[in-house]
């Protein structure tokens, strides 16, 4: 019992990286899709929630150590937790690049926020994830605030917002597929694509499109409604790669969601009513 119970924290200011295979100089070098970075909580190596650790990380500000937005984890897999993969009291760190999956809690199962946490998940993916009351992915209490920006979240349940719960704000993200209520009324949304739709600007509720959701890959297909959607001006920098560590921006174009996909589809006209000899064209194709 006392092994379940333990959990990383951070210090102020403190920073872990993922994704790298030893033999790096220096941090650049390294990639977290090819070396991936799993924490676990299933002590027991058997899949059995009883003898998974309750959390990954608990991460706590008091008076003199205060976990603010310096605080990073970029490029892990946090996994397998019972109670919460990750819990902010009082503390608001970056995840980056991060994946959240098959993680089972009360309230949050991927993520629980309390106690004036406002931690910022960008180009991070939480799927796979079941609490038991509400916010599947990601809680927040009346005084917490998550933002999610470049973040896919998808396929994660509840009796109550399968999605986010709480107060948010979530930009270029895709948060479709999960169980009951995405997200809730209160929260600042834009050029995302959220099932059912949502009010907001330039927001989608258009099928994303993934590759394969029930097999985990949450790249998007062809033809997508979230290709080339995404607002630059939205994210918290101007970003190199995406979560499968490939090119993030196309001419200058981001895509929703925290995968940037690589070929958008191409239409082939082969036969048009047009006539070569009209001077004015009125004729369109609408391709949604």
């Amino acid at each position: 019992e006392d092994e379940r119970q333990q959990a990383l924290s951070l210090k102020p200011g403190q920073m872990i990286y993922g994704g790298f295979n030893g033999t790096e100089i220096m941090r650049q070098q390294r990639n977290y899709a090819t070396n991936p970075t799993i924490i676990s909580g299933d002590l027991s190596n058997s899949g059995v929630e009883q003898s998974r650790s309750y959390n990954l990380f608990k991460l706590e500000s008091d008076d003199e150590n205060i976990i603010n937005r310096a605080t990073f984890v970029d490029g892990l897999i946090l996994e397998q937790a019972a109670q919460s993969a990750m819990v902010n009291k009082d503390a608001s760190p970056t995840v980056y690049n991060t994946i959240f999956r098959y993680n089972n809690g009360e309230n949050g199962a991927a993520v629980r926020n309390e106690d004036g946490s406002s931690p910022l998940f960008y180009q991070a993916l939480m799927h796979h994830n079941n609490a038991s009351v509400s916010g599947g992915a990601v809680w927040s209490d009346a005084t917490s605030s998550a933002t999610l920006i470049n973040a896919t979240v998808g396929l994660n349940q509840a009796p109550t917002t399968g999605g986010v719960h709480g107060a948010a704000t979530v930009y270029n993200s895709i948060v479709y597929g999960n169980t009951n209520q995405q997200l809730p009324d209160a929260v600042d949304v834009r050029n995302s694509c959220v099932e059912g739709g949502f009010a907001g600007a330039s927001n989608t509720a258009f099928n994303p499109l993934w590759v394969d959701a029930e097999a985990a890959n949450f790249r998007l297909s062809e033809f997508s409604s979230c290709i080339d959607m995404g607002n630059v001006t939205l994210m918290p920098e101007m970003p190199t790669y995406d979560l499968d560590f490939k090119g993030r921006l196309m001419a200058l174009r981001v895509d929703i969601g925290a995968y940037e996909a690589q070929t958008k589809g191409t239409v082939l006209v082969t036969e048009t009513s047009i006539s070569d000899e009209l001077s004015l064209y009125n004729d369109y194709i609408l391709v949604r």
